[in-house]
């Protein structure tokens, strides 16, 4: 699940990645910002981390290619609270602000609505979880024009399969967390490779003959409409970026990018 793209960019041949790569993630908002919403001014926000920097830099640079503006770039800290210094630090003439980063999100957006400042908030998947954004932001998320958040997978029940997964998980486990769909895949199309491998050589095989299947596999989940295959790179062909927004406690998926 891991988005960097530097984890497929090494030549390393037994890594596969599942979902999309931040260097799509982030343009592909980007360009769905300004294509569709109209939004030309952006303030970009990550929180210093590998991951939130790395989002926040492959959106920065797709907005402005894009045709948008960065009106502003800014950091704040893992584990801060307090933003309302950062929201009032905001400059009058923008139409979107972007976080690159996890459970500073909800917090900076709530601090935006109290502070009466009104427009829309977008994120990466980092804020697609229910406890860590949607329950902490206290409402915010609806308020003003709403938030834009990435999903990794689309909305339980779009892909053949996915429902009935999510009915057998629920009755055993409990409340789905945001990736179980794609970590489902990610065993499946492991135990499909091995089996695979053993089937062509008529024995157990070895971990370069499972790795030759998995390269060569074509596999139909349930986290994505397109059967998973593979790019020279080790990236999922089939795997396509979602669109939310926030509805009383839960995330509706809205639009595809990205594909």
């Amino acid at each position: 699940m891991s988005s960097n793209p530097g984890v497929t960019e090494n030549g390393f041949p037994n890594i596969f990645r599942l979902t999309n790569r931040d260097d799509r993630k982030g343009p592909s908002l980007a360009h769905y910002l300004i294509a569709t919403m109209g939004k030309k001014r952006a303030i970009v926000i990550d929180d210093q981390t590998q991951y939130g920097k790395g989002l926040a830099d492959a959106f920065s640079n797709g907005f402005q290619a894009a045709g948008g503006v960065i009106v502003a770039r800014q950091a704040v800290k893992v584990g801060d609270t307090q933003f309302g210094e950062l929201v009032k630090g905001f400059s009058d003439d923008f139409d979107v602000v972007f976080f690159g980063g996890i459970g500073e999100g909800a917090l900076i957006l709530k601090e935006m609505r109290d502070e009466g400042v009104t427009q829309l908030f977008t994120c990466g998947d980092g804020c697609w979880d229910v406890k860590g954004f949607i329950i902490p932001s206290q409402g915010a998320a609806a308020k003003g024009e709403g938030v834009r958040i990435l999903s990794a997978a689309p909305a339980l029940g779009t892909v053949p399969g996915s429902a009935e997964f999510a009915a057998t998980y629920t009755a055993k486990y409990g409340p789905i967390n945001n990736y179980a769909a794609s970590s489902y895949d990610s065993a499946r199309v492991l135990f499909a490779a091995i089996e695979a491998a053993a089937k062509a050589k008529q024995r157990m095989p070895t971990r370069a003959e499972i790795v030759a299947a998995l390269k060569a596999i074509r596999f139909q989940g349930i986290a994505y409409a397109k059967p998973v295959m593979w790019n020279e790179k080790g990236d999922n062909t089939g795997a396509v970026i979602f669109v939310n927004v926030v509805e009383g406690d839960h995330f509706k998926e809205i639009d595809q990018i990205g594909q």
